[in-house]
């Protein structure tokens, strides 16, 4: 799979906070002390320091501050480092709590958390280089829209998603349509999507489809509604 996008590229500054480098040395003293649960051992901290051996530099060890470096990461750069789930895995009574929590990828997960404040990425400074070195404010409105909608299936897509798009089709190209209904069929999940497109409407199945109108679903005379609208969409009888 990841072969599909090895010449996508994400510049970055990355940095360590003077302050979260103080908050691992008094970690490191309480460890010495003999205290086991510190900053030190949580998830968060062990996916960043696996990622700054991998893709920053590798002889760090949070004595001091690290100052901005710029980094490229590739997908294989970025899923060289091992992340950690926040899901508790080994405890004999946290299996239910693990399936009512959200089923986190550890990886989005970090870089979540990392964005969210000042320590590590300078948010300004973040880039991604598509193929041909193509760039994301200049891609149409089409293109941005298409991309983001197969970057959340590609995410969070599961058994147990359920997707709510509010006109997907809206901007795309005719074939861009049915790109997206082709990825939208194949979900391991389900979708519920407004359309007002005709080519949306005749690229899926009559069972799949259902008329609204004012906000009550026309079931009853669903056949009849709906070849009253293609009429209007397609200004024919």
């Amino acid at each position: 799979k990841m072969q599909h996008y090895t010449s996508s590229r994400l510049t970055m500054k990355f940095k360590v906070d003077r302050r979260y480098a103080e908050r691992v040395q008094e970690a490191l003293a309480a460890e010495a002390r003999g205290e086991l649960e510190t900053l030190r051992s949580t998830p968060y901290f062990r996916s960043l320091a696996s990622f700054i051996e991998k893709n920053v530099d590798e002889q760090y060890d949070f004595e001091q501050a690290l100052r901005k470096r710029p980094v490229e990461l590739s997908s294989q750069r970025l899923l060289a480092a091992s992340y950690v789930s926040e899901r508790p895995e080994d405890d004999e009574d946290g299996e239910e709590q693990a399936q009512q929590q959200i089923q986190d990828d550890p990886t989005v997960s970090f870089f979540t958390q990392a964005a969210d404040n000042n320590y590590f990425l300078d948010k300004e400074g973040l880039k991604l280089s598509l193929k041909g070195g193509l760039e994301l404010d200049q891609l149409s409105d089409g293109e941005y829209q298409l991309l983001f909608l197969f970057a959340l299936i590609d995410l969070f897509d599961a058994e147990n998603t359920l997707f709510l798009l509010d006109e997907a089709d809206s901007h795309l190209h005719y074939q861009n349509i049915d790109r997206l209904w082709g990825i939208l069929k194949r979900l391991k999940g389900r979708a519920i999507t407004t359309t007002h497109l005709l080519d949306s409407i005749t690229a899926n199945e009559f069972h799949a489809i259902k008329v609204v109108e004012q906000g009550h679903i026309r079931d009853d005379d669903k056949l009849k509604q709906l070849i009253a609208r293609l009429s209007i969409l397609s200004r024919a009888t």
